[in-house]
């Protein structure tokens, strides 16, 4: 009788499905790279909607396909507690620990081969063989105790409080395992090495789009909020009237109203689209220029994808589209709102490299390159 091999097993933690961006889009084709290889995968998130995860970024089946290990109640609230006063946030911090002693016994029920921590979180399964990707450069700091929002009473206490918080962690629960890092940028994998750890370059896959018939159009694909420095995508749409520009986005729920009052001060050839990119790719498809203006750090996964659609990159020098000009070789990079102004002008009129030029040159970002290699980190 043929002898029946028992299915691999992976686990991937993503406490916050929910916010649909970039980390993930990471998240699911992390647990398709695996599916592929053979893995039953467990998905431990908050909650899953295959509706909005087809719709957004067609891969309703991937989670489908996956077991879902959901967050306990009071884990929920704890993630979701007020995060914007310093006086709540050792509260949280201590409680979210509580939690995750609490959920590793769930984690450990089907005892998985690999583990992928797609998000910073308090979560881990001690002993496992694990993987960790890393977004920002804080990440490595402390960020895996707190999410986006918490200002500390004391900014210069911040690594002795983490230090105190670690300790706590590694007496009530346990020391986490042995993390591979996985730098989702050029950056920061310089950045980690200069704090002493190591880690694997790894660029986030970033969807393919078409190009079209292209149009004196500049575009940009956000979630609105003040880390995109949107007022900056205004403020040369002002001094561009004769040009058409685009924002296509979803309202931040951190930030409530600030949609509202960015689009009340936007020029009249400024036009704000609310949708997922995924239901309006013409928009990527026929604009000539992408202006991603942000500050954040990392790799700018929309302007690489507006980059596959033909789209010319003008990017903020302070921000994360840098690394996606210099790994491409093309694009732009300005520092004040007068030099994007003049270089968006200089890409409008440019007739050569051709879509089809540009296009090409965001392979390096895909989901198949992405996935392949995810699959021989778990292989090796």
């Amino acid at each position: 009788m043929a002898q029946v091999l028992e299915m691999k097993r992976a686990l991937v933690i993503h406490p916050r499905m929910s916010v649909y961006g970039g980390g993930e889009l990471v998240c699911l084709h992390t647990i398709r790279a695996l599916q592929d290889i053979d893995y039953e995968v467990s998905l431990f998130c908050d909650s899953i909607d295959v509706q909005r995860i087809e719709l957004q970024f067609g891969m309703g089946e991937v989670v489908k396909r996956s077991r879902h290990i959901p967050l306990f109640a009071g884990d929920i609230e704890a993630f979701s507690g007020d995060s914007t006063s310093p006086r709540f946030a050792t509260l949280n911090t201590l409680r979210r620990l509580n939690y995750a002693k609490k959920t590793i016994q769930r984690l450990q029920e089907r005892i998985p081969d690999v583990v992928f921590q797609t998000q910073p979180s308090v979560h881990f399964l001690p002993g496992s063989r694990s993987f960790e990707f890393i977004y920002q450069p804080n990440d490595i700091d402390g960020s895996d105790f707190y999410h986006m929002g918490y200002r500390l009473p004391d900014e210069n206490w911040k690594h002795t409080y983490f230090a105190i918080i670690r300790r706590y962690r590694d007496l009530i629960i346990e020391r986490p395992p042995r993390r591979q890092l996985l730098a989702l940028s050029r950056n920061l994998v310089d950045h980690l090495r200069a704090r002493g750890y190591d880690s694997s370059l790894v660029f986030p896959p970033c969807r393919q789009f078409k190009t079209l018939t292209k149009m004196k159009q500049v575009v940009t694909v956000a979630r609105i909020d003040p880390v995109k420095r949107l007022e900056v995508f205004c403020d040369v749409a002002r001094n561009l009237p004769e040009c058409r520009f685009v924002i296509v986005g979803t309202e931040s729920t951190f930030h409530p109203g600030y949609k509202a009052s960015l689009l009340s001060k936007a020029p009249p050839n400024v036009k704000y689209v609310e949708s997922p990119i995924s239901l309006r790719p013409e928009l990527l498809g026929e604009s000539k220029v992408y202006l991603h203006t942000s500050k954040q750090r990392g790799l700018a996964i929309a302007l690489a994808e507006g980059l596959s659609a033909g789209c010319m990159p003008v990017c903020y020098s302070g921000g994360d589209g840098v690394e996606v000009i210099r790994e491409s070789g093309i694009g732009f990079i300005f520092e004040s709102t007068e030099q994007a102004t003049e270089e968006v002008k200089e890409a409008l009129n440019m007739s050569s490299p051709t879509p089809e030029e540009i296009s090409a040159r965001s392979y390096i970002f895909s989901p198949q390159i992405f996935e392949r290699k995810i699959q021989s980190l778990v292989e090796r």
